[in-house]
């Protein structure tokens, strides 16, 4: 019987709501934006019984996952403080990816809608600018170093966008920008992204012109695993000559 009602007093009672949230967000984020995620997982039941409003029932893992939706994480931990006081300190950065159509740069929004143009002369658009130039192979860039810690997409369409228009599914952005950041870590750098047409299909091209195909059905991290042991079997020395790696698929890598 007492345990039933410590049961009940832990997590169905109104003893344990929360009612602070506080949020230490180092490198960039909004702690604003941070709460809203939390206030939005508050509105939703876990195991479609628990209230997430309550303090220990709230979910740390999907707390985590909610928030790399929104933004490129480093490092997360959540501290309950009872009876009503939750902790929340995560590190990282908003996301954002930018968009090269025609001879235009967009800054695109976490949901994957174009947000702004960007000014062309920019030294952000000026690099957006010439990744496009070097996929559309202009010979007078090919030495150019376009910046690789913003992911870039270019697109080969050639279409007229306006800001508001959706360009890429959320998950589609998460995966870009959590695999840039995967190989720009490990040494691999990217110049730009190109997307396959109605396929999962990714292609990233480094700063050294060599591709890297991947699949957004698969975990990038797996994926970088394969392009480093290909790597360090077969071209460790020196890449010249490397055209491509394909990565997509579990059981074989393809090179050449």
């Amino acid at each position: 019987m007492l345990v039933v009602a410590g049961i009940y007093i832990l997590f169905f009672s109104r003893l344990c709501t929360i009612e602070f949230i506080d949020v230490s967000a180092p490198g960039g984020i909004d702690q604003t934006s941070v709460r809203s995620v939390v206030f939005d997982q508050m509105a939703h039941k876990r195991f479609g019984l628990l209230s997430q409003k309550n303090i220990f029932a709230l979910s740390q893992k999907e707390l985590e996952t909610n928030l790399k939706k929104k933004f490129v994480v480093d490092t997360f931990s959540l501290r309950r403080m009872p009876p009503h006081t939750l902790v929340v300190t995560v590190s990282g950065r908003p996301f954002r990816l930018l968009w090269v159509a025609r001879d235009t740069v967009y800054d695109v929004s976490s949901d994957g809608t174009l947000s702004r143009l960007i000014d062309p002369l920019s030294p952000v658009a000026v690099s957006a600018l010439s990744a496009k130039n070097r996929a559309s192979g202009e010979t007078n860039t090919k030495n150019l170093k376009p910046r690789t810690d913003i992911p870039i997409v270019v697109e080969d369409d050639e279409l007229v966008h306006s800001p508001g228009e959706n360009v890429l599914a959320p998950d589609m952005l998460v995966f870009l920008v959590d695999a840039w950041r995967l190989f720009d870590q490990s040494g691999i750098h990217f110049a730009y992204a190109l997307l396959g047409k109605d396929n999962p299909t990714v292609t990233l091209v480094t700063t050294d012109n060599w591709r890297v195909l991947l699949s957004t059905l698969a975990d990038p991290q797996t994926q970088l695993d394969h392009v480093r042991e290909v790597l360090n079997r077969h071209y460790k020395a020196q890449r010249n000559g490397l055209q491509y790696i394909d990565a997509r698929f579990d059981n074989r890598v393809y090179y050449k």
